[in-house]
């Protein structure tokens, strides 16, 4: 890996990700407005806090689409912008935005936006850490409490246990990453957080017997 080459993709994408919550956010209403309402989850604040590149799915894309995925949380009862016309039940996790705003989104910026995260009240309680993004600075939970949040909110979910094996093994290998990639910068707090909720994985899946369910 070319560690120079692979620092400069990152950097390009922090700024892009910087252009796009500046410019567009403020345009999905009064959520967006203040940085202190919302806050950026999952693979993409970790590689940015840490300065090193994860290609996990959500940083390599899915489905066809090669553009890294940003996700953001913001509070329900805050969001007053569009919803998908397909959003015809309450999804309890996620507020699907109507097409074309995705397809806008990525190529104007080479990013994936396609929902926004129901954040929930213990996200927003949460101690956090600031992420300079060029044009604005965001907040995103402080690692151990984001690695306990994000397994509670997926592999340990019980509301998710109708998911397939795929999508508990793309979580199950999103926390040995993280558990990897904090111990790889000695900041064993949230290495540890991240081997907790692999073990608390392994002990609600056991019944299904996958082969790939073991921390190793």
């Amino acid at each position: 890996m070319d560690l120079c080459r692979e620092a400069a993709v990152l950097e390009d994408l922090r700024l892009r990700v910087g252009s796009f919550a500046a410019e567009i956010l403020p345009q999905f209403g009064r959520a967006f407005k203040d940085p202190a309402n919302f806050r950026l989850v999952d693979e993409l604040p970790f590689c940015l806090l840490l300065a090193i590149p994860y290609y996990g799915p959500e940083m390599t894309g899915r489905g066809g689409n090669a553009y890294p995925y940003v996700d953001i949380a913001v509070p329900e009862n805050l969001y007053t912008g569009p919803r998908s016309p397909m959003d015809i039940i309450d999804h309890p996790v996620f507020i699907p935005l109507p097409a074309p705003v995705p397809d806008l989104i990525g190529r104007a910026f080479n990013i994936t936006v396609e929902k926004f995260i129901k954040g929930r009240p213990a996200l927003f309680a949460a101690p956090t850490v600031s992420i300079n993004l060029g044009q604005i600075t965001v907040l995103t939970p402080e690692p151990v409490t984001h690695i306990e949040l994000f397994a509670q909110d997926t592999i340990l979910n019980p509301s998710y246990h109708t998911h397939g094996e795929l999508k508990i093994k793309e979580w199950f290998d999103k926390l040995k990453a993280f558990r990897d990639l904090f111990q790889q910068v000695k900041m064993l707090e949230a290495s540890e957080a991240a081997s907790r909720m692999i073990d608390q994985a392994i002990k609600k899946w056991e019944h299904q017997k996958w082969e790939w369910l073991h921390e190793d």
